[in-house]
């Protein structure tokens, strides 16, 4: 299925696809003194998963080890299966996700052919089921899940 079709009809506004909701980007809550995880729960891809954060003029901390202005990405073959970052200073957009993928190395892509992505609610996050420009709708290559929580909770 080539999705990008569909979102060209709906303005690139979520819809209705076989009963789920199917997006390019979500949208992430933002609070104060809040920890992120993110973690990579399954891939089905021949083309390297990732996923992609942006918040214009936010600062960003990322497993305590890397800053980033703006924007930052985890490659599952470059990250560690369970990832934490926290928003040092809030931006001034809304705060964005996306499913990206690359194909031997090539640039990131994200939002043609066949992408988009639904996700799951839970209490405290999401899990995100992904489909990369395959044109297919099996939304299995890639699952990831953000969890959120206070600061001064456990990770």
């Amino acid at each position: 299925m080539n999705f990008l079709e569909l979102f060209k009809k709906s303005n690139f506004k979520p819809l209705k696809y076989n009963g789920k909701m199917i997006f390019i980007a979500d949208v992430l809550p933002v609070f104060e003194l809040i920890n992120y995880k993110v973690e990579f729960v399954k891939t089905n891809s021949n083309w390297e998963q990732g996923i992609f954060f942006h918040f214009k003029g936010a600062h960003f901390e990322i497993n305590d080890e890397r800053e980033s202005i703006n924007a930052f990405h985890l490659w599952q073959t470059e990250s560690k299966q369970s990832n934490f970052f926290r928003i040092l200073n809030k931006g001034k957009s809304e705060f964005k996700v996306w499913n990206i993928w690359r194909i031997e190395n090539g640039p990131m892509k994200y939002g043609t052919n066949g992408g988009a992505m639904y996700k799951e609610l839970s209490s405290n996050g999401a899990k995100y089921f992904c489909n990369d420009g395959k044109p297919d709708d099996d939304f299995d290559d890639l699952i990831f899940e953000i969890k959120w929580k206070l600061s001064n909770e456990e990770k």
